[in-house]
């Protein structure tokens, strides 16, 4: 089996063999409205421009209403850099008749990058670990991590009562970890039935099983700490750390012990010491998942 230690192509390779292909980056979708007159018709492949020069084009159109159009727009290009928050505006690149320059962004997510080759390891030690069952509590966290964007997921049987499943997960490469109900319906589909990768089979959650998927609340976590030497390498090496912690051990209902955060912190690289008031564990409710923010530095 691949390590961290082996290369990329390695890990890719075996995971496809395993029925764990990588995830490839996917393009942001949404809407969009435009001022209009009536009768107005924006032509479908526009293209149009964010703030940053980030271009989308029209996919589809609807007619003029209430001096309002709605359209269905894409990124040009897969990434998260294609995602934008409610209410921001793009610009058409060339003017239609009868329809506004700018538009009004309703939403535009579900864009991501290709998966980081240390989460595609990650997969593949869990199918290793935990192989597919037909429906297993595991299958549903599997199952949920295979959706683009999706990077941790937790299931809870008899979550309501026999026959139900609990589920959550969170987007650690999106600017808000907590999923879009746009994710939640994408992992509630997938969940319902999906080719399996490694045979080709449709597979899902069992008949008579019902898929409960809620959304976690954060417990953000901001440390205070003093570094020696601090400098803007040890800063985000220490950041890097608290991360690479949070991503393995932190879960819904979980501690993060005092000693392992120590840890985190006094094994960053160049660090020489630290100090930090932190005296107890780190401890989350069951529907409660901690998040470091950026601490606050004692200089």
């Amino acid at each position: 089996m691949p390590t961290a230690e082996s290369d990329d192509s390695t890990i890719e390779a075996r995971a496809a063999y395993e029925g764990v292909p990588r995830k490839l980056a996917q393009n942001a979708n949404g809407s969009a409205t435009f001022s209009a007159s009536d009768n107005a018709q924006l032509p479908l492949d526009s293209v149009l421009t964010s703030g940053d020069g980030t271009r989308y084009r029209v996919t589809e159109s609807a007619l003029p209403t209430g001096g309002e159009l709605v359209a269905e727009i894409q990124a040009e290009h897969a990434g998260t850099s294609g995602n934008l928050a409610a209410n921001d505006t793009l610009t058409l690149v060339n003017p239609s008749p009868g329809i506004g320059s700018q538009a009004t962004v309703i939403n535009m997510d579900g864009g991501t990058d290709i998966e980081p080759i240390s989460e595609l390891l990650a997969r593949l030690w869990f199918r290793k670990q935990y192989p597919p069952m037909g429906g297993a509590v595991h299958d549903y966290m599997a199952w949920a991590t295979e959706v683009p964007g999706v990077t941790r997921a937790w299931a809870y049987d008899a979550w309501q009562g026999g026959s139900t499943v609990g589920l959550t997960f969170v987007c650690d490469g999106d600017a808000d970890m907590l999923p879009s109900t746009t994710k939640m319906d994408a992992v509630r589909e997938y969940i319902y039935r999906h080719k399996d990768p490694a045979t080709g089979l449709e597979v899902g959650r069992p008949a008579g099983i019902e898929t409960i998927i809620f959304k976690l609340r954060l417990k953000p976590v901001q440390l205070t700490i003093k570094l020696i030497p601090d400098n803007s390498d040890t800063r985000a090496a220490v950041i890097a750390q608290l991360t690479r912690l949070e991503r393995l051990l932190a879960h819904p209902g979980s501690s993060l012990l005092l000693s392992q955060v120590r840890t985190a912190i006094g094994t960053a690289p160049g660090l020489v010491d630290y100090t930090t008031p932190l005296d107890s564990d780190i401890t989350s409710q069951s529907d409660e998942l901690i998040t470091f923010e950026v601490p606050q530095w004692i200089e």
